[in-house]
């Protein structure tokens, strides 16, 4: 199954960009080009890249991937340090291989573990130049933070693996 993120602002500007990962923060993993590839094997929340662009609230990013219903995996947004759990994404969306999806911010579960991903589904976090960080199953809104992303700090992509596959493929 493949799984892609793209980031790109929602509102008039109509770009997308590839997202590029940050060899020199990832750990575990092999890039090549846009893809993220586990490199170790499965058992541990170990596998973690973030993206070298960093993007304020301000331009309105939103970050969709594909999921696949047969992965551990946290896809988010956040603003710095990488380690190999929930606890270091700003907004994450949590998903596993029993078709369940968690919804992290900062450490605490916002959403706990709730059944309806599937395969194919596209998972999106959008974050409004007002902070307000939104969380999205296709064109079904999941869940709404009640705690606004600072607009004055960057964001970066990052993906966080616990199986021995791959998290991120032909990302745009």
């Amino acid at each position: 199954s493949t799984n892609s993120i793209t980031i790109s602002p929602p509102t008039s500007v109509l770009t997308t960009e590839d997202v590029i990962w940050d060899a020199t923060t990832s750990s575990n993993v092999i890039i090549t080009g846009n893809n993220v590839v586990a490199n170790s094997p499965s058992g541990a929340w170990n596998k973690i890249a973030q993206s070298t662009q960093s993007y304020y609230p301000l331009s309105e990013p939103e970050l969709t991937w594909q999921t696949s219903s047969t992965l551990h995996q946290m896809v988010g947004l956040s603003t710095g340090a990488l380690c190999g759990d929930h606890t270091c994404g700003d907004y994450l969306i949590y998903t596993d291989a029993s078709g369940n999806f968690a919804v992290y911010e900062g450490g605490v579960t916002m959403l706990g573990s709730t059944s309806g991903h599937a395969t194919a589904d596209v998972l999106k976090i959008t974050m409004d130049a007002n902070g307000l960080v939104k969380y999205y199953d296709g064109a079904t809104l999941l869940y709404t933070s009640t705690n606004p992303a600072d607009t004055t700090v960057q964001y970066y992509a990052h993906v966080v693996g616990h199986d021995a596959t791959s998290y991120a493929n032909n990302n745009v």
